[in-house]
């Protein structure tokens, strides 16, 4: 069974990476006990991601899923000008128009990258074999394990690596979120993040530290 890509798929995926983004940052606002640290947005086609003081351009991003109104985005756009803070803006297939790319070219924006998104249908998956062991999160041990495999494979920095750590064991009490790890011969070697939303299953920030790469621990984890 092969997915047919089309507009209602694009936006069952849009959606699926919008309550992703949308938890991801939540918890930074729980950790720092400030909800206003974050900020989203919803009108028809049309989300936002704010976050002003954070410099990470993940967290201020303006996501089109089809045509929005010409007047939300530019509400949209103003509102990231208002906050002082300038959006990454992420068009799917068939969501910009010559009015819209106009507003945009107007405010100086401009493409700048393509950003791939693979979907594959479960029915058509067939995992290959493999000698490495995959299970959930489970108790404090592989919590730790989880934590430390992401800080080394991302190479967060030791002075952020303590608050990292702190936005993760947010994640692992989130609705929707299950933590992963692959182990080779009973050693964790790599993680990464499920998050279930709805009819799609998302698959998110692998990380697998430079020394413990090429075992197969990310496919490891897709199979499973």
């Amino acid at each position: 069974m092969s997915l047919h890509v089309d507009a209602g798929l694009i936006a069952r995926i849009d959606a699926a990476e919008f309550a992703y983004s949308r938890g991801r940052m939540s918890v930074v606002g729980e950790v720092f006990g400030d909800a206003g640290l974050v900020r989203f947005g919803e009108a028809p086609a049309l989300r936002t991601l704010m976050a002003p003081t954070i410099p990470n351009p993940y967290f201020n991003r303006i996501l089109l899923a089809a045509k929005p109104d010409d007047g939300a985005l530019a509400e949209a756009l103003a509102a990231f000008t208002a906050a002082g803070a300038t959006p990454s803006v992420d068009v799917s297939p068939g969501a910009i128009d010559a009015a819209g790319a106009r507003i945009l070219a107007a405010e100086g924006f401009a493409q700048t990258d393509f950003h791939p998104v693979f979907a594959l249908s479960l029915a058509a998956w067939r995992p290959p074999a493999g000698r490495l062991a995959v299970r959930a999160v489970a108790g404090a041990a592989d919590l730790a394990a989880f934590q430390e495999l992401y800080v080394q494979g991302w190479e967060v920095s030791a002075g952020f690596a303590v608050t990292m750590k702190r936005y993760i064991e947010r994640w692992a009490v989130c609705p929707g979120w299950h933590l992963f790890l692959a182990l080779d011969g009973g050693a964790p070697v790599a993680a990464a993040v499920l998050f279930v939303h709805g009819p799609v299953a998302y698959l998110a920030d692998a990380a697998t530290p430079a020394a413990l790469r090429g075992r197969g621990g990310q496919t490891a984890l897709l199979a499973a």
